[in-house]
């Protein structure tokens, strides 16, 4: 199975012309223009008669979507959001799982959650112990989760532009959450110039909780600080054993 990630598009619909090659497509928030954010039913206009065409121009099997801070639509209407998608290759996941079967009858599980620690006013944030109650129902076992908050974990959340350059913005319930479930590949945006390139962490195979015990993950936005398009789709391919490798590197 080949993934393509990407996020933080923020109104952008020139998803085709990225040419993306794929089985799969995953969209780890913040897709809604900035400019209508918070205005509920302009985000539901642009959603049904700009993104959703957009999206059905991309030459894939399916295609899995989470809301990130900056979609204040998803968070308030997330039920407009589902039926709009009714009838296409879209999946929107909300603290949901699914799954996706390959040509050769593989069957790949993906888990979407929206939830960022909360910093200001914006969609989706919440306080540590609900970031706890939300994160508690991700299974363990999966192959690809995809959240808009990067974890705290190597260097995904990193802020690498700016003055707070150096700094880890990652979510550290979302990390917890990790070290207990170990995903195969955890796929993130939110921070705009995190680290694109592939980290890994590797749990202690001894411990008897999970049965994979090294989890991949990059930041996928494809924009930067400036809100400029300079970094790439990343790609990755996993195998008949669902392992999983970084095909290409995001900038």
């Amino acid at each position: 199975m080949k993934v393509c990630a990407i996020s933080d598009l923020h109104g952008r619909v020139w998803i085709k012309d990225l040419n993306i090659d794929a089985d799969i497509l995953c969209i780890a928030g913040d897709f809604i223009p900035l400019n209508i954010q918070r205005d509920i039913p302009a985000s539901k206009s642009w959603f049904k008669n700009k993104f959703i065409p957009a999206l059905q121009k991309i030459d894939v099997e399916e295609i899995y979507i989470v809301g990130g801070n900056h979609d204040f639509l998803c968070e308030k209407d997330p039920k407009f959001i589902k039926d709009s998608l009714l009838g296409t290759n879209i999946t929107y996941l909300q603290d949901e799982k699914a799954e996706f079967v390959d040509n050769t009858g593989s069957i790949y599980t993906i888990y979407g959650t929206p939830w960022c620690h909360r910093f200001g006013n914006w969609a989706f944030m919440v306080d540590e112990d609900t970031l706890k109650e939300k994160f508690s129902n991700i299974p363990k076992d999966l192959d690809i989760l995809i959240t808009h908050d990067p974890p705290t974990l190597g260097k995904v959340g990193t802020i690498n532009q700016g003055y707070n350059a150096g700094y880890n913005a990652g979510n550290q319930e979302l990390s917890n959450a990790i070290e207990d479930t170990w995903p195969r590949l955890v796929i993130s945006g939110h921070i705009h110039t995190g680290n694109h390139d592939l980290d890994e962490v590797h749990c202690d195979s001894s411990n008897g909780r999970v049965r994979w015990c090294t989890t991949k993950f990059t930041n996928v936005s494809l924009l930067n600080e400036n809100y400029s398009p300079v970094f790439k789709p990343a790609y990755f391919n996993f195998d008949v054993d669902h392992e999983v490798k970084f095909l290409e590197t995001n900038n």
